[in-house]
């Protein structure tokens, strides 16, 4: 399964692009603004989750300690 994302400045034409997806029977909606942000997180994290290394946990505590924590 493919997906499409087109963004629209008019309505208009958001509501011809949906109508025409009817036609050729092709499931098309409109993405509430939520939805969307929500595309934009998930993206946001599967790129984070790329570039995702270890790192040793003594330094991660050393930094905090160096602030303050009481660890």
């Amino acid at each position: 399964m493919d997906t499409i994302i087109i963004k629209s400045k008019q309505k208009s034409t958001s509501v011809f692009i949906l109508e025409m997806a009817k036609r050729i029977r092709v499931n098309a909606r409109i993405l509430t603004e939520d939805e969307i942000e929500d595309l934009r997180l998930n993206q946001l994290l599967s790129e984070d989750e790329k570039n995702l290394e270890e790192i040793d946990e003594e330094a991660v505590y050393k930094t905090l300690r160096s602030y303050g924590a009481k660890i």
